[in-house]
């Protein structure tokens, strides 16, 4: 009864920002959360491209050594790397074999054919039969699907039950064994309301557009990042606020990592100094977000800048959001070994 009681108050957070918010108001609000959230964006990665599909995967190798034919094997070279697969020449292992069988092509994946494609249909629409291609050799759907799955319903109830049998032992050693399971209930109960305190405070509430200078410039932090949540909701220059300056210093994670998404829809040139300000940032979370603003912003003169960090960069979140961000740039990969 308690866990359904605990579900039916934290159902109403069930959106498409619950990790979001649970990350700014229960992690990212103290110091061992942060380290917690910094480890999971260093260290995910790996263990994730183990069930990931080919679309999702970060890096994706291709061979086109059996195509004979130098003018198709170029375009095709062109149409692969647009879609994020590098063409690897030699023998090895590759996620995308691509070989000519008369007027068709066929790909092939370690070995075990696909289907089979036309040079037209695949020069046509490239992202279609690779999307096509990364469906029908995805072997763990119902993996992942059961992973997140997991995180939503699977650990709640996991945490709740572990916190529940760690309270429930020392209880018994002073109240009879119902006295104290009713007892450790009840804690477990007023426990997941402290959990959830923070995502009430955060959410908030209904915000009039013509407070926003106020709620900009509140004393508290989450009140902050709600108002900056509903200027990037609602398209709004957060730069006609002078209050957005102070907050590009804020102690604050979710504060910077808000207001940099804020900046995404800004296009003032001051705003473009403030974007590259941020992609120095030392929380990743928020360097990532400064390099997908830009990128969104559509100003290509950010690409020497982008590249230059680039290079220096050794975490793979913030390359993979600088990669995107080139990409949408209009910036082209033209080498590959």
């Amino acid at each position: 009864m308690t866990i359904a009681l605990l579900a039916s108050l934290w159902a109403p957070q069930m959106n498409g920002d619950l990790f979001l918010d649970l990350r700014d108001s229960l992690l990212l609000s103290n110091a061992l959360g942060t380290k917690i959230n910094d480890f999971y964006y260093r260290y995910t990665l790996y263990p994730a491209e183990v069930f990931k599909s080919l679309d999702q995967k970060v890096l994706k190798t291709c061979s086109l050594d059996e195509v004979r034919k130098k003018p198709l094997k170029k375009l095709l070279e062109e149409k692969v790397l647009s879609c994020d697969y590098l063409c690897i020449e030699g023998k090895g292992t590759v996620d995308l074999e691509i070989r000519e069988s008369g007027r068709d092509l066929i790909l092939e994946r370690r070995g075990r054919v696909i289907f089979k494609s036309t040079p037209n249909d695949f020069l046509s629409a490239p992202a279609d039969v690779l999307r096509r291609f990364s469906s029908r050799t995805d072997r763990y759907p119902l993996f992942r699907q059961f992973t997140y799955d997991g995180l939503l319903i699977g650990f709640p109830v996991t945490l709740y039950l572990f916190l529940y049998s760690i309270l429930l032992l020392p209880l018994t050693r002073c109240f009879d064994l119902r006295t104290a399971s009713v007892t450790a209930a009840i804690l477990c109960f007023l426990s997941g309301i402290l959990l959830l305190i923070p995502l009430w405070l955060g959410n908030g509430g209904n915000i009039d557009k013509n407070h926003l200078d106020r709620l900009l410039t509140s004393g508290r932090w989450q009140e902050r990042v709600a108002a900056l949540k509903f200027v990037r909701q609602n398209w709004l220059d957060v730069s006609v606020f002078p209050s957005y300056q102070r907050m590009l210093s804020s102690p604050h994670i979710p504060e910077r990592y808000w207001l940099t998404k804020a900046l995404s829809v800004s296009r003032r040139p001051e705003t473009f100094k403030d974007l590259l300000v941020l992609l120095d940032d030392p929380s990743p979370t928020v360097a990532s977000m400064a390099f997908q603003a830009l990128g969104r912003r559509g100003d290509r003169n950010a690409q020497q800048e982008i590249l230059k960090r680039v290079e220096t960069s050794d975490h793979w979140y913030t390359q993979w959001y600088a990669y995107r961000a080139l990409k949408e740039l209009g910036w082209k990969q033209t080498g590959y070994r």
